[in-house]
């Protein structure tokens, strides 16, 4: 299936990123304003992710994948498994590290 950064915007990618955010924020024991600091960004702004409601851009989740120290397939592993075909957990080494 074709997919477009385009559908980055669609209100059912934006709700599955938000939700993928706040899962591994919780799972680090993070607060917003702690995954904000660590971000770059303002703590408004990882609500408005978790939340749904923000227009979303690659720049945005870069910085919010790497205040999670994570890459930022782990924000929307769906699009990573529909675009390659294989789940992200496939592309892992057995460290947990992308495979190079």
């Amino acid at each position: 299936m074709e997919l477009s950064i385009g559908d980055l915007n669609s209100q059912q990618v934006r709700s599955e990123i938000g939700d993928n955010l706040r899962r591994l924020r919780l799972e680090k024991q993070l607060s917003q304003q702690q995954l904000a600091r660590r971000s770059g960004v303002q703590q408004f702004m990882v609500s408005r992710v978790e939340s749904g409601s923000r227009w979303l851009d690659l720049p945005l989740l870069i910085m919010l994948a790497y205040g999670l120290g994570e890459p930022v397939a782990a924000l929307m592993p769906r699009w990573v498994e529909r675009l390659l075909g294989v789940p992200l957990e496939a592309l892992r080494g057995a460290a947990g590290r992308p495979r190079a």
